[in-house]
C-alpha cells in the first residue's frame, strides 16, 4: 500500500508523464505496460527519463520530487529507493524493470 501524498504526488506530477515526456497510459497500455509510470522507468537509458526528470522541478518541491521518485523506484522496480534505481540503471544500462 503506498501513502496518499505518493499517489496524489502521482497524480500532479502525470502532466509531465504524459505531455512532456510522451508516456501517457494510453501510449504506455498499447505497448505493453501497466501505465505510464512503468513505461517510464523502463525507459531508463532514453530521453524520455532525461526529460521527465528536468521538468519535474518546476510542477513539485525538491521535497515532493523525492517522495515521488523514491515511491516511483519501489512501486515499479525491485529497488528501495531512487539512488538505488539510478545506481542499477548505471550499472546495467539495458536493464528494464519491468522484466524483473
Amino acid at each position: 500500500m503506498y501513502s496518499p501524498l505518493y499517489t496524489v504526488l502521482k497524480g500532479q506530477a502525470y502532466d509531465v508523464l504524459a505531455t512532456i515526456a510522451s508516456c501517457d497510459h494510453q501510449k504506455a497500455a498499447a505497448k505493453g505496460y501497466r501505465d505510464g509510470w512503468q513505461m517510464l522507468m523502463d525507459l531508463h537509458d532514453e530521453n524520455e527519463m532525461a526529460v521527465f526528470c528536468a521538468a519535474l522541478p518546476g510542477h513539485l518541491s525538491e521535497a515532493q520530487s523525492k517522495i515521488l521518485l523514491d515511491g516511483l523506484a519501489r512501486e515499479y522496480t525491485s529497488c528501495d529507493g531512487w539512488m538505488a534505481y539510478v545506481d542499477r540503471c548505471g550499472k546495467e544500462p539495458s536493464w528494464k524493470p519491468s522484466t524483473d
